[in-house]
């Protein structure tokens, strides 16, 4: 059962970006595969977005510890750089769904899509909340889910992942091409954030970090996780 839903939510994302052909796969090279130790083995998918940006996909499985992390860097588009993550350990999941407000220009549209975004994560007040741990990048959170559940309540998540995932799907179909000279301010938001990440830290990052190098990690980041070398 633990297997199965972490299968289906790996399925669930990248079965609704194909449906209308938004995503055309991009190789990942060197970083297909990530060791970072014996056990600690990460497949990553990278994926380009239709007049969008960036998406890559990390799947760990050390049996009774699994991780799905999918990362959306809008280049092409001013909309919040979104961070899904998903995590079983033994009997109990976690969520993080994460909105970082990257973007150039805080208007009302901005909003009235953040409100949707808050409005669904509402919805599911009943799977249980928890505070993530403080790191510096809390500033730049503009809207957050963090929900801790067991396997009893896995078609309740399954419900709110699809529900968000779908709206942030809407939104990169709604929202309009930036011009040529935001596109150069959006790109510089993204990266600095992707550095900071490594610079000041991050908890998966440091991983990466303590294992790869500062540099490769640097490298990765920019070709692959969030992909800012590409655009």
């Amino acid at each position: 059962m633990m297997s199965k839903i972490f299968d289906d939510c790996f399925d669930v994302t990248i079965k609704a970006l194909q449906k209308d052909g938004l995503i055309k796969e991009v190789d990942a090279k060197e970083y297909k595969n990530i060791k970072l130790s014996a056990f600690m083995k990460f497949k990553v998918d990278q994926y380009e977005v239709k007049d969008f940006g960036n998406m890559s996909v990390m799947r760990l499985n050390m049996g009774l510890m699994k991780m799905l992390t999918v990362v959306f860097s809008p280049f092409k588009k001013d909309m919040p750089l979104l961070s899904l993550d998903f995590m079983i350990v033994g009997g109990v999941r976690k969520y993080y769904a994460e909105f970082y407000e990257l973007v150039d220009d805080k208007n009302e549209m901005h909003k009235e899509w953040l409100g949707k975004y808050n409005a669904i994560i509402a919805k599911y007040s009943d799977l249980q909340s928890f505070s993530a741990k403080e790191a510096w990048y809390e500033s730049l959170l503009c809207s957050v889910a963090y929900k801790q559940f067991k396997s009893g309540q896995d078609l309740r998540f399954m419900e709110l992942h699809t529900e968000l995932l779908g709206k942030y799907i809407e939104a990169i179909k709604t929202y309009p091409l930036i011009g040529e000279g935001r596109f150069l301010t959006k790109k510089r938001l993204i990266k600095e954030y992707s550095d900071n990440l490594i610079d000041k830290g991050g908890i998966s990052t440091d991983t990466f970090k303590k294992k790869l190098g500062a540099e490769k990690t640097r490298d990765f980041f920019d070709k692959v996780f969030f992909g800012s070398e590409n655009y």
